[in-house]
C-alpha cells in the first residue's frame, strides 16, 4: 500500500487530488497539509510512501520544503504536482530532490501512474517535459569540457555582479552598489548565467562559489 501525504496551499485542490485516489486500491492518502512548512512536519512523524508537492504555497515553497524532506528523509519519495512547466521550476524541482513532474489538469490516472512507476524506479515525466529534460542533459554534456574557458572568461564587472547576488542583492541594489544602470545589470547576469551554465541566479552564485571564483 501507498502511503500519501498530498501538499497544496489550494485547499480544493489539494481535497480533490485526495479525493481522487480513494478508489485505487493499493493507495491510500495518510494526510493533506496546506504548506511546505508543515510538509516538513508531517512527514517527519508519519513518513509517507510518496508526496505530492504543489510548488507556489505562500508559507514555504515546495523546492525548498523537497530539499528539505529529501535531505532529511531520502526514503521519501516527492512528486511534483504543481501548474508550472517552465525550466527553472522543472529542473528545480529536479535538483532539490524530486522525483517526478505532473503538471495540474492532468488525468488523476497519470499522477497514479507516476506513484506506480516510481515504485519501480522509473522516472515518470509528460512526453512534453521529458524532451526538455533530455535536451537540457545533452546541453550540459555537451557543454561541460569548455565550462572552465567560461570561468576564465568572465570579466571584473561580472565577477562583482555575482558577489552581490550571492548576497542576496536584487538587480536594483547591485546597480546602486556599483554605480551602473539596471540594464547593465541585467545583460550582465544573462551574460553570467550564460558562461557558467546556470538555470538562475542563486544557482550561478553556488556554481561560483564552489569553483572559487568568489567566497562563501
Amino acid at each position: 500500500m501507498f502511503r500519501i501525504l498530498v501538499v497544496d496551499d489550494d485547499r480544493q485542490t489539494a481535497d480533490g487530488i485526495s479525493d481522487s485516489f480513494r478508489l485505487e486500491p493499493d493507495m491510500e492518502v495518510i494526510g493533506t497539509v496546506y504548506d511546505g512548512r508543515d510538509a516538513i512536519t508531517f512527514a517527519r512523524e508519519n513518513l509517507p510512501v510518496f508526496i505530492l508537492m504543489d510548488l507556489s504555497m505562500g508559507v514555504m515553497g515546495g523546492i525548498e520544503a523537497t530539499r528539505h524532506i529529501r535531505q532529511e528523509l531520502p526514503s521519501v519519495e516527492v512528486i511534483v504536482v504543481t501548474s508550472y512547466d517552465d525550466d527553472e521550476h522543472l529542473f528545480g524541482a529536479f535538483k532539490a530532490g524530486a522525483t517526478g513532474y505532473v503538471v495540474k489538469g492532468a488525468p488523476p490516472e497519470e499522477i497514479a501512474q507516476c506513484i506506480r512507476d516510481r515504485s519501480r524506479q522509473i522516472v515518470f515525466l509528460p512526453p512534453t517535459l521529458s524532451i526538455r529534460v533530455m535536451g537540457e542533459f545533452n546541453r550540459v554534456t555537451n557543454q561541460n569540457d569548455s565550462k572552465k574557458s567560461h570561468y576564465i572568461n568572465l570579466i571584473p564587472q561580472e565577477i562583482a555582479v555575482l558577489k552581490l547576488i550571492a548576497a542576496g542583492k536584487t538587480n536594483k541594489q547591485i546597480a546602486a552598489e556599483l554605480f551602473i544602470e539596471p540594464v547593465t545589470v541585467r545583460n550582465h547576469v544573462t551574460n553570467i548565467l550564460h558562461k557558467l551554465v546556470a538555470n538562475n541566479r542563486m544557482e550561478a552564485a553556488k556554481i561560483a562559489q564552489d569553483r572559487g571564483i568568489i567566497e562563501h
